[in-house]
């Protein structure tokens, strides 16, 4: 287990080999991101994301390899995508897909599966998910992010 910290106006990239690529994303209210490798082996990846803001690209999304981010209150399943992850100051949480399909658990309800360009916010203290297009800021920082790999 491996705890990884950026600075708010930083980025840390991981290359997880022909896995992924993670990459912290700077959150201006947020004094640390945060983000745990809590497990990594030939079959899964698991992160578990505190505060703070992490995009997850998968190499090969065709591989039989099972990534996760974990949150104070859901779980993103990627299921072949680059994604954005954030759990903000306040303890709500966000998720926003790039392209592709995230399944998003919850503990006491039923799997939700977020597609590209939408985004679901998820209150803790709202029963429901709240399904919404991706903002063009979210879209933006993603495509920021992922431009700047390729460099």
């Amino acid at each position: 287990q491996s705890d990884l910290y950026s600075e708010n106006s930083g980025h840390l990239t991981m290359e997880m080999g022909s896995i992924c690529t993670v990459k912290t994303v700077p959150c201006p209210v947020c004094f640390r991101n945060k983000t745990t490798l809590a497990e990594s082996n030939p079959d899964q990846t698991v992160f578990r994301l505190n505060h703070g803001g992490l995009l997850v690209r998968l190499s090969d999304p065709k591989k039989n390899h099972q990534l996760q981010v974990q949150t104070p209150t859901a779980v993103a399943s990627v299921r072949g995508t680059a994604f954005w992850m954030h759990v903000h100051h306040n303890g709500e949480e966000t998720l926003s897909v790039l392209n592709g399909t995230v399944e998003l658990e919850r503990s006491g309800f039923l799997p939700e599966a977020v597609r590209a360009a939408e985004a679901a916010d998820i209150v803790s203290t709202r029963a429901g998910v709240f399904r919404r297009p991706v903002s063009v800021f979210e879209r933006d920082t993603m495509m920021q992010v992922a431009e700047s790999e390729q460099e």
